[in-house]
């Protein structure tokens, strides 16, 4: 569960572009939220969130290494040992 949810909520009804005169020196008065309660618990759960987050951003990535090592074995070149050869240029 997101802990800003209201946060959003705010933003959404007052819309991004009128955002900053809801914010300074506004007629309406300051804004409050309520402030979540943050146990060790749940920080340590958003930390394995973004921990989790990372990891996919890893496998992307690897993914994409390994897609572009095989368009390269596509075209008649093996990518395990595909060398640039500068010396041509």
């Amino acid at each position: 569960m997101r802990r800003y949810n209201k946060v959003r909520e705010f933003i959404k009804d007052i819309a991004y572009e009128n955002l900053g005169k809801r914010l300074v020196n506004s007629r309406e008065g300051a804004v409050e939220f309520e402030l979540p309660v943050l146990t060790l618990e749940i920080l340590l759960s958003y930390g394995k969130m973004i921990e989790n987050e990372q990891e996919n951003v890893k496998r992307v990535q690897l993914a994409d290494a390994y897609l572009d090592g095989a368009v390269l074995a596509g075209r008649g070149l093996h990518s395990s040992t595909f060398q640039l050869n500068l010396s041509r240029f």
